[in-house]
């Protein structure tokens, strides 16, 4: 009667564990975000691993609330394959004066899971170049292997954010205003 009583203690146990939810932060060498371009020659690609954040998640049955989310990157780790680019992008982001690109959540994310796999959207203020706007991001993932992936992507305008798109060659080369920015971060 005792081990019944210790087994069942032990399941409540761990099923108010995994209801309370957990705190994990980005695993950088799995991580990923991209930002895509065009220009008057070429598509153009930056990017980064070098990424930070934390979030929380609460899984039980087939729900998953995700809250607290907070994701950082400083504007000179995203880089393409040309510097010279890099240097224009990062006087684009105004890096020298707002170092850091920031995603805060505002709005606790509820999603149902089919299996480990999930879809919805996550809202939040985007910071970039010193400007904060509020956007809704499309996400899907899933929480296999007691990680939560998350992957996504958002189309933006530079200006929106205060931003001249980049120019070279006295103007003769520019960057189109619309960007892409992907991503795929796994936290743990």
């Amino acid at each position: 009667m005792r081990t019944i009583q210790t087994i069942l203690l032990l399941l409540a146990s761990s099923l108010f564990m995994v209801a309370q939810g957990q705190s994990i932060k980005v695993v950088p060498t799995e991580s990923k975000i991209t930002v895509k371009g065009t220009s008057t020659i070429h598509d153009w690609e930056m990017g980064t691993s070098a990424i930070n954040g934390t979030a929380n998640f609460t899984e039980e049955g087939d729900q998953l609330d995700i809250t607290g989310t907070k994701i950082t990157l400083k504007a000179t780790d995203l880089k393409s394959d040309n510097s010279g680019m890099d240097d224009k992008a990062h006087e684009a982001l105004k890096a020298k004066k707002h170092q850091i690109i920031t995603f805060t959540q505002t709005d606790k994310v509820t999603v149902k899971t089919n299996g480990t796999s999930f879809s919805g959207a996550v809202r939040g203020n985007l910071t970039i170049a010193g400007e904060t706007k509020a956007v809704s991001i499309p996400i899907t993932g899933n929480t296999a292997q007691n990680k939560l992936k998350v992957n996504g992507k958002v189309d933006l305008k530079m200006t929106q954010f205060d931003m001249s798109p980049p120019r070279a060659m006295l103007g003769a080369i520019r960057s189109g205003d619309d960007i892409t920015v992907h991503f795929e971060v796994i936290l743990k």
